[in-house]
């Protein structure tokens, strides 16, 4: 007979052996993982012993593990065209734009004022396949997602700039957002939450943004 038990987290696989106290479940478990396990069956067959034996959980002295996502990268066609596109129609902080002339690029990042440290990275298709993929890296979905403190200020400045709205700003449970598109077509959520909810993070924050999904 063999049987499949969770101990630990691990799925460990055992053996039914009987002997002359019983029916014992023996595991091919290493024995320098140090961890035992025993199973008995009684004379009643739905009384049942079990009892697991484990070494103490060892604790590190490491320091929580602490990561942060750097850089998006955004396929342009032209590097010069997008930086003039997200400078001056959204605002944007050009924060370097430095030669690599080995690789016959430009390393060039962007963020928006008062970002919190992530930014794009502009990156200049270079293939037939990364061509076919600028404007349109998430199949129509909306990409990004940039967060204001004042999104009626930023839309009437982004449309007077010549900035396409597909979407209205529209009120939501967590705030007010609207769509918009770059200079290739990539969509955009424009969000400004609610004061009093912080705004949600990572995937929550796409879950959220309703328009976006």
């Amino acid at each position: 007979m063999l049987i499949w038990i969770a101990c630990r987290g691990l799925r460990v696989e055992w053996h039914a052996v009987a002997d002359g106290n019983g029916t014992h479940l023996t595991t091919v478990i290493p024995a320098k993982a140090g961890i035992q396990c025993f199973w008995r069956q009684r004379s009643t067959p739905k009384s049942l012993e079990f009892a697991v034996h484990m070494p103490p959980l060892t604790h590190t002295s490491e320091p929580p593990m602490s990561q942060s996502i750097a850089h998006i990268a955004l396929l342009v066609a032209d590097y010069d065209e997008a930086i003039a596109f997200y400078t001056q129609k959204l605002g944007f902080v050009l924060i370097e734009d430095s030669e690599q002339p080995e690789q016959n690029k430009r390393w060039v990042t962007i963020a928006p004022p008062g970002g919190n440290g992530t930014s794009l990275l502009l990156a200049r298709a270079s293939t037939p396949e990364q061509s076919a993929r600028v404007g349109d890296q998430t199949a129509g979905r909306v990409f990004l997602f940039l967060s204001t403190d004042d999104i009626q200020r930023d839309y009437h400045h982004m449309r007077a700039a010549g900035v396409r709205f597909v979407r209205e700003p529209s009120d939501q449970t967590y705030g007010t957002v609207a769509v918009f598109e770059d200079l290739y077509g990539n969509r955009w959520d424009l969000l400004q939450y609610k004061a009093a909810e912080p705004p949600p993070t990572g995937a929550l924050a796409m879950m959220r943004a309703g328009l976006g999904a």
